[in-house]
């Protein structure tokens, strides 16, 4: 059936909106059709690839991509948007080579800016990061995107009280950023700033009570108020201070440092994507895809904790015990603390039926963290096991 320009223009604008609900088959089918009455319009095409994306067929993604960019080089919102893509699925070169392109043709852009510095971060080259987010902060010193991006590169290089003003800058421009507010929660604790910490991250909850990352942390800082001790995770740099944030990244206006913590947090950092990844897969019942997933994102990141323990969940689902053993025989020596380790290798030797070696393993845990209510548990039932 045929439709006039009016009609097609219309149906432009609900595949747009159906994308923007995430109602993204019906925008797809849209896309398409919307396509076979016009196939010139390079933003039909390049919405299409960001729909395609979203519905993980990345493949047709990039074709639809290429397609926009043959029809448009010159569109600098294409050329970003591809870089994105090529970025998500780490490849990175080809990804530098899209943001270098977008900032050839418009080199004021704060978001390619930004997006280049956090490729150039995932490379490890921080001095060419530090540059991008300086660039990027040019032209837009209220972008929120930015300032994580600035305190997630400080993270990295072991520059605490940076990560922290960059995340209160963050959530002084937007306080109910639930990404911002975690972070700073996440950098507050780190400090041992528990009820502030707590502020941040029940404003969190506010927003999205169900924000397991929040609910994660709020866990931490109770096990800490009701049992560990706080002096051993303190830290903060001496000689970096107010006035030098300030200088290095030129902010106008006073920074205020007790901010009042009174869009859904998406990820940005690969390796906590790849987590994410990682349970979806496995509980979609994909081994494979949900391993790789686990074992990448702990590559990126040995400290990711998430992927530490859906890793050895899904082995335990699988009754892969001896890879099991020896995933969290790694948690527990990268993280002693943690007692999600431990659990999980007691546990995977309850499995075996190896009751007196589980029941060592929780006695081991119990010398580290004394006070966990989940191990004594695990304790007392595989030590009445024992018995019986």
């Amino acid at each position: 059936m045929d439709v006039n320009d009016q009609e097609l223009e219309d149906l432009k604008v609900l595949a747009t909106n159906l994308h923007n609900q995430r109602e993204y088959n019906k925008a797809e089918d849209l896309f398409t059709r919307i396509l076979k009455y016009d196939e010139t319009d390079d933003q039909i095409w390049n919405n299409l690839g960001l729909t395609l994306v979203a519905l993980n067929l990345y493949k047709r993604a990039e074709k639809a991509f290429k397609k926009a960019l043959d029809l448009n080089p010159y569109s600098n919102h294409i050329w970003y948007n591809f870089g994105n893509f090529l970025k998500s699925l780490n490849r990175f070169e080809e990804a530098k080579k899209a943001y270098n392109s977008a900032l050839r043709l418009n080199p004021t852009d704060p978001d390619v800016w930004s997006e280049l510095g956090r490729l150039e971060m995932e490379c490890d080259d921080w001095v060419a990061a530090e540059e991008a987010y300086s660039k990027s902060l040019k032209f837009d010193q209220n972008n929120i995107r930015i300032w994580i991006n600035i305190g997630d590169l400080a993270v990295k290089r072991g520059q605490k009280t940076k990560s922290k003003k960059a995340y209160q800058r963050a959530v002084k421009i937007n306080p109910e950023n639930e990404e911002a507010l975690i972070k700073l929660g996440i950098s507050r604790y780190k400090f041992r700033e528990l009820e502030e910490a707590v502020d941040s991250l029940e404003m969190v909850l506010a927003i999205n009570p169900e924000n397991s990352v929040a609910l994660h942390w709020m866990e931490r800082i109770e096990e800490i108020w009701n049992y560990e001790d706080e002096s051993d995770v303190s830290y903060k740099d001496e000689d970096y201070d107010e006035e030098d944030f300030h200088k290095e990244y030129e902010v106008n206006e006073e920074f205020d440092e007790d901010i009042d913590v009174n869009e859904r947090f998406i990820p940005r950092v690969s390796c906590t994507n790849l987590a994410k990844k990682g349970k979806y897969y496995s509980e979609q019942g994909y081994f494979l895809e949900a391993k790789t997933a686990f074992s990448r994102a702990i590559e990126i990141n040995p400290y990711q904790i998430s992927a530490w323990s859906g890793l050895g969940e899904l082995l335990r689902e699988y009754e892969r015990n001896d890879e099991a053993l020896e995933v969290y025989n790694n948690f527990i020596k990268l993280l002693p603390k943690n007692q999600k380790g431990w659990i999980g290798k007691g546990l995977v030797l309850e499995k075996l039926n190896r009751f007196e070696e589980a029941h060592q393993v929780y006695c081991q845990a119990l010398e580290i963290i004394p006070k966990s209510k989940s191990i004594k548990n695990r304790k007392s039932r595989v030590l009445s096991r024992i018995k019986s």
